[in-house]
């Protein structure tokens, strides 16, 4: 999952209702407190974005570094484990979206001082500097309203606060003054930080002071979404444009090797109006990239144990143009005498052709011969593209351990190297009268 929702069971409180007795809190009343609302909301923001999450909870804390983003909605109870794995994930490059009370045990990480809570029931979020990219529906003179109370806090570091909170003009709980007759109008502008943007260890955190995920409406839910791709950075495995009621699960069936998409209409309004023109992409890039590392590795490993000297150019892969030019001048300056270029996936024809004509050796194109792989695709565009520039070249197909094609690159390579030699060579002198 790329986005993980923190779902706590212990969490499922009114703070300020301690010392009330049972019968009377809300939680007696089926009502189920701020945590559970903020989780929900984050839930629904996400899925109306399409974004791909999960809900995670307590049990997960050994497997955080699954995700790229964690969502910690106005968690009220977090123990010192729940704040250590929380902590190292940051440290080692995670990234974690934070709300409201969740700061009173994550201070540190989020930047601030915890110091309660405002008494207004109704405040605002006003974008400052970097944080209108995160906020662009609103401004210093048009906040964001939030139905909640704002933490009181300070920023430890002034050059993190994205944003400030606004109060309303006049207290929505005094009923003898009044800033309007409708509305609670912000009117008193403070320097409390209402988002802190900043980097820990080699993660990112954001902290919001009041549960943004949990208004169900557009500006919000695109607030949060924002704030969740800013500290993504990177595509989703997936995306789709769809209607916010579709909703589209992705499924990933290894055994299988394939990916399945469910797509539902979940319209509350009846009867539903037909979802068409739906696009999902799929990005699939990084699993490519370890399968194609992998094949590299053994085919590195199949060519030393034939006892041939292999120069290599890079530890890692040539995945550009510009990379093939490098490593091509790479192993000229070696006086490399057959290039050998593994092709582990589809690639464009220029990939080969610049290398090959740097090094100016004859070339083989090896591809692997495994079930569901494109390489075989990638493999006869190179050796077209070399066939086509006149650069004597041969397409070896077959498997890391098979004998037959082990043999063949072998034959190849030491031939080439033969003639490589040769050329030039007088090998003998005869005559006549």
């Amino acid at each position: 999952m790329d986005v993980a929702v923190y779902f706590s069971l212990t969490s499922k409180i009114y703070p300020e209702e301690n010392g009330t007795p049972v019968p009377e809190t809300k939680a007696s009343r089926t009502e189920k407190g701020p945590h559970f609302h903020s989780a929900l909301g984050a839930a629904r923001a996400l899925k109306e974005h399409h974004i791909p999450f999960g809900i995670i909870s307590r049990n997960s804390m050994g497997r955080l570094s699954a995700h790229r983003v964690i969502v910690l909605p106005e968690v009220l109870v977090l123990d010192g484990e729940e704040q250590r794995a929380i902590t190292e994930y940051v440290k080692d490059g995670g990234a974690v979206y934070a709300s409201g009370r969740t700061a009173r045990f994550l201070s540190d990480l989020c930047g601030i001082s915890y110091e309660g809570q405002f008494e207004e029931a109704i405040s605002y979020i006003a974008p400052e500097g970097q944080g209108r990219e995160l906020l662009p529906d609103s401004s210093q003179h048009a906040p964001l309203s939030i139905y909640g109370a704002h933490v009181k806090a300070n920023a430890k570091n002034r050059t993190e606060v994205m944003a400030t909170v606004v109060l309303p003009a006049t207290d929505p709980a005094d009923p003898a003054k009044l800033a309007s007759i409708h509305t609670n109008p912000p009117g008193r502008s403070t320097e409390r930080p209402a988002i802190v943007y900043r980097s820990y260890g080699k993660g990112k955190v954001i902290w919001v002071s009041a549960p943004l995920e949990e208004a169900d409406k557009h500006a919000h839910k695109n607030g949060f979404v924002a704030l969740i791709r800013a500290l993504a950075k990177q595509p989703f495995t997936f995306q789709a444009e769809a209607p916010p009621a579709v909703e589209v699960v992705l499924f990933h069936q290894k055994e299988r090797r394939r990916y399945i998409f469910s797509v539902v209409n979940e319209q509350e309004l009846l009867p539903p109006v037909a979802a068409s023109g739906i696009k999902v992409t799929l990005q699939i890039a990084k699993e490519i990239v370890k399968q194609v590392e992998g094949f590299h590795r053994s085919a590195l490993k199949s060519l030393e144990e034939t006892g041939m000297h292999v120069v290599t150019a890079s530890e890692g892969l040539s995945r550009t143009k510009q990379d093939m030019l490098s490593h091509g001048k790479i192993l000229n300056a070696n006086d490399i005498e057959v290039l050998v270029v593994y092709v582990g996936t589809w690639t464009y024809s220029n990939m080969t052709v610049e290398p090959a004509r740097l090094v100016g050796v004859p070339v083989v194109v090896w591809t692997y011969s495994g079930p569901g792989n494109v390489g075989i695709v990638g493999g006869s565009i190179a050796r077209g593209a070399l066939d086509e520039v006149g650069i004597t070249t041969t397409l070896s197909y077959g498997d890391f351990d098979d004998e037959k094609t082990l043999d063949k690159l072998r034959i190849w390579c030491t031939g080439c190297a033969a003639v490589s030699r040769l050329r030039g060579a007088t090998l003998g002198a005869g005559g006549s009268r």
